[in-house]
């Protein structure tokens, strides 16, 4: 059995949280893992509209069912994701942009040649989320298991 944990980051905290909060206004992420494949980030930035990304594997891919999660497309969820931590961070967008690409998954099967860290293990999602938030300035929610 894998991982599984929701958390929300909002007003510079990280919490638990089984839900993202859609009916609320202002910058939130919301961080699912899913069995330890699977990590939904989907946030709302400052200014109108929200997003979604996937690290691990997307929905469709994992359930092999196309009508698990809409299509990815890997530019908008990149820009968009990198401006929600530009604006939250004050970073460079272009830097994020670049940094937040190289974790997002695509509906294509997962790399089996991704680096294992050394260990010799498949690399779970939990440890490439930790490594995004990082990556990003976000920091790691507290008690999260890596």
């Amino acid at each position: 059995m894998g991982y599984f944990g929701s958390w929300l980051f909002e007003n510079g905290l990280w919490a638990r949280a089984d839900e993202p909060p859609l009916d609320r206004s202002g910058p939130w992420l919301h961080l699912d893992i899913y069995d330890s494949d699977i990590a939904t980030i989907r946030y709302a930035p400052n200014r109108a509209g929200t997003g979604i990304a996937f690290l691990g594997m997307t929905p469709r891919v994992y359930f092999d069912d196309e009508s698990a999660s809409a299509p990815t497309n890997l530019q908008a969820e990149t820009e968009g994701l990198a401006a929600w931590v530009a604006d939250y961070v004050d970073g460079d967008e272009a830097q994020l942009r670049t940094q937040a690409r190289t974790y997002l998954a695509d509906d294509s099967e997962p790399d089996t040649d991704e680096p294992d860290h050394g260990n010799g293990e498949d690399v779970f999602v939990e440890v490439k989320t930790a490594s995004f938030l990082k990556a990003m300035g976000l920091g790691v929610p507290e008690r999260y298991r890596e």
